[in-house]
């Protein structure tokens, strides 16, 4: 699965709701396994802004319970992938930085910081552009009803 296909992809809703199923009844006896909570939150982070936020949350608690270095590099990964969802591109610098620490020629990691960085930028562009939009907006109302105040006072 490519990386742009990840970033936009929704899970099938019946998905979902098999991993949350299985995710609750391991809940209901104490911890899920690892694997189960990685699963649902895979499922979580690949779903609407509230659900990803929830898959974040179980991706963080995995990552101080688990300790299989394979398995942390791919919370990072996801967790990294879900805060780019979020649009927190600081955290999910972070998170690619501690790949990249480790596995310096990381690819994967490579082509995500890449993207993180570009939406970072172009929405920080996009904010500078309403901004700016929103200031020229501004300067014709004020400019209109100076305008007007004026007129109105010159007898015009």
């Amino acid at each position: 699965m490519d990386l742009d296909t990840l970033l936009e992809e929704q899970v099938d809703p019946d998905d979902l709701k098999k991993h949350e199923q299985i995710f609750t009844s391991q809940m209901s006896q104490g911890k899920p396994s690892c694997q189960v909570a990685f699963d649902y939150a895979f499922c979580l982070i690949r779903s609407k802004k509230s659900h990803v936020k929830l898959g974040v949350k179980l991706l963080e608690e995995l990552l101080s319970r688990d300790e299989d270095d394979m398995a942390i590099r791919t919370y990072l990964y996801y967790l990294a992938i879900g805060h780019i969802k979020l649009k927190n591109y600081d955290k999910a610098l972070k998170y690619i930085e501690v790949i990249m620490r480790v596995e310096p020629n990381n690819s994967q990691a490579a082509e995500l910081k890449q993207v993180a960085n570009a939406r970072m930028e172009r929405e920080g562009l996009i904010g500078a552009a309403y901004v700016a939009g929103f200031s020229v907006f501004t300067g014709f109302l004020l400019f209109g009803a100076i305008r007007s105040i004026v007129r109105k006072f010159s007898g015009h």
